[in-house]
């Protein structure tokens, strides 16, 4: 129990510094911010890759990535063509979980999770106005994790922040 409040608390410290930083902050530098940012998160929860896009009529364009050294990186635009089921949980605004809330139809982003050994993925779509309009991705190579609501929800409050900051 102990253990838990002091990771609740550690990553409470961390939200407040990571929204901190996008106080009062020019528009020439927000993307700088973000990406600075992306690595802070990679960092902090042990996570292989981190990346934050807009949602385009082709697909997710990714604007800002991060990747640890041995990783490859995000690629530029994720076309909906190549990955209809996981555009379409985007578009949805679902936030979701890969490989386990993809659907067995799904052949196409599991054959890719298989081909480049992705094991755990949290994308959460990011609204304004009541659209979406990007989404923010964390990725593991190395092991799979549980994604807890917890985590997620307050994952979702970085993504407002940098959606908010983009506005």
């Amino acid at each position: 129990m102990a253990s838990h409040l002091k990771e609740q608390l550690e990553f409470e410290e961390f939200l407040f510094h990571l929204s901190s930083v996008f106080v009062n902050v020019k528009p020439i530098e927000v993307d700088s911010r973000i990406k600075s940012a992306l690595q802070s998160i990679a960092e902090f929860l042990d996570i292989d890759r981190t990346g934050f896009g807009e949602v385009t009529s082709e697909g997710l364009l990714i604007l800002q990535s991060y990747e640890r050294p041995g990783i490859s990186p995000m690629p530029g635009l994720i076309l909906e063509e190549e990955f209809p089921i996981y555009m379409g949980l985007i578009q949805r605004g679902e936030v979701f979980r890969i490989p386990e809330d993809l659907p067995p139809e799904a052949s196409r982003e599991l054959d890719h999770c298989s081909r480049t050994g992705l094991l755990s993925n949290l994308t959460i779509p990011l609204m304004s106005m009541g659209k979406v309009v990007g989404g923010l991705c964390l990725e593991l190579y190395r092991r799979r994790v549980p994604w807890p609501e917890e985590l997620v929800h307050r994952l979702c409050l970085i993504g407002e922040i940098f959606s908010n900051a983009r506005v």
